[in-house]
């Protein structure tokens, strides 16, 4: 998100708090039943490339995004897009969806010049309605994306600097010798360095937003057999201390937690951690029970200087009730594309918890972006049916429902919710966001 944010405009705006706002739509709503999203576009936007960014070019966006092969394109599969007038755009579904409005601040939102979308070099010369435009001249893929300030943006004083230049930095150690020395401003820096970059003067933005550990993704038992047994899932969730985990992988810069949803959700219930109590004993009788009392071959991917850390600890304990643990080096380039093509029964990963709508909608829908087995059940089905058109009063209890199911299914193994912190040097700083780990564009001062 942070290489399209300064070229892109969204139809909606995501603030800090995961409210929704007013941002290229300067108004929105939906019809009674929540089939059908009316957006009123602002008067007089361009796009960098001279076009008006009118009901048209809307449509042509969203409906670039929904016929593309790209992971959000689900987001708006089956949406149908009308220009009601110049200004005026419809979006209908077939069945309610609640978090469309929710869609349009992230990737499906983007509005994008008609005419760039059917060039070939749309990639390294992206035409948008955003505050800066994409100086390919000077950035180099890869190494160094630069950005200058767009100065017909309807909304330039939400973005105070001139020039945004984003370096690919994928070594920690590297980032953080760039902050102390004044190179670079703002950027990531792990738990586990976060106390050597504070020592070192610069300004910390923490967030537990992402929660870690492993997606239980074959839970039919289609690649691995085993799986298919919830109580196999439940005794791998039982072999891990978590206290011990946030203390030592993470420095104690993070939260326990056996839930997807985070401790600040409405779908957060704490009695459900006593499910995933650290008790070895009680893990492997589960696994006697399922008949697997001499455990099975399991394949797990790694990113070297990513999710290594995690990985010993993976192949040590799920050792102690007989899982014998292979670990495959993966690229960063290539995890995610292998992870959704369902490459591996079994991932370590971390996935970020907002509203519990939208998680609900990312991993746990039987067409979820991060529901690659597309997994799915009965009773969850009618849950998460019942979400979309509950008003908001009763949408807590449903959530509730929902995470005690997937949590008793075990169908994930999370270990915590690490605190993901940015650093600052110099005066520059940003805002903690609901469900994100970087903070937005937006929000930098």
């Amino acid at each position: 998100m942070v290489l399209w944010q300064p070229v892109y405009d969204t139809l909606l705006k995501y603030a800090p708090d995961g409210s929704i706002e007013p941002n290229a739509a300067e108004s929105f709503s939906y019809n009674e039943d929540r089939t059908a999203l009316t957006l009123k576009l602002r008067d007089g936007m361009t796009f960098t490339d001279g076009a008006a960014v009118d009901a048209a070019a809307a449509k042509a966006s969203l409906e670039h995004m929904r016929d593309s092969a790209g992971p959000d394109s689900v987001r708006l599969a089956g949406v149908q897009v009308v220009a009601l007038d110049d200004r005026t755009v419809e979006l209908s579904t077939e069945r309610p969806n609640a978090l469309l409005a929710q869609f349009l601040t992230w990737a499906p939102g983007i509005l994008a010049s008609p005419a760039s979308l059917a060039s070939p070099d749309l990639a390294t010369n992206p035409v948008g309605s955003g505050p800066y435009t994409f100086v390919s001249q000077e950035s180099t893929s890869g190494t160094s994306l630069v950005y200058q300030r767009n100065p017909n943006y309807w909304n330039a004083d939400a973005y105070p600097y001139d020039r945004v230049v984003i370096r690919v930095m994928e070594d920690e150690t590297a980032r953080l010798n760039a902050l102390r020395s004044g190179q670079i401003d703002a950027g990531p820096v792990s738990a586990a360095n976060a106390d050597q970059a504070e020592s070192a003067g610069l300004t910390l933005l923490g967030n537990a937003v992402n929660w870690n550990g492993m997606f239980i993704m074959d839970r039919d038992g289609k690649q691995v057999p085993a799986l298919g047994d919830v109580r196999v899932r439940q005794a791998m969730n039982k072999v891990f201390d978590r206290d011990a985990i946030v203390k030592a992988i993470y420095q104690g810069h993070g939260v326990v937690n056996n839930q997807i949803f985070n401790t600040n959700s409405d779908a957060y219930k704490a009695d459900l951690l006593a499910a995933s109590a650290y008790d070895v004993e009680a893990a492997k009788k589960l696994m006697n029970e399922a008949g697997y009392s001499g455990g099975f071959d399991l394949t797990i991917p790694e990113i070297p200087g990513r999710t290594d850390m995690l990985s010993p600890i993976i192949k040590q304990q799920l050792g102690l009730i007989g899982i014998d643990v292979n670990i495959e080096s993966v690229s960063a380039t290539q995890y995610l594309d292998k992870f959704l093509k369902g490459i591996y029964p079994v991932i370590p990963f971390g996935l970020p918890s907002g509203t519990p709508v939208a998680d609900v909608d990312a991993s746990l829908a039987p067409n979820a972006i991060w529901n690659v087995f597309k997994t799915q059940d009965p009773k969850l089905t009618q849950l998460i049916a019942d979400l979309q058109v509950a008003p908001e009063d009763k949408q807590k209890e449903i959530v509730q429902s929902i995470n005690e199911f997937v949590t008793d299914q075990a169908w994930f193994s999370v270990l915590a919710f690490p605190e993901s912190f940015w650093a600052f040097k110099g005066g520059v700083s940003a805002e903690k966001m609901t469900g994100n780990s970087a903070p937005y564009l937006y929000t930098f001062k």
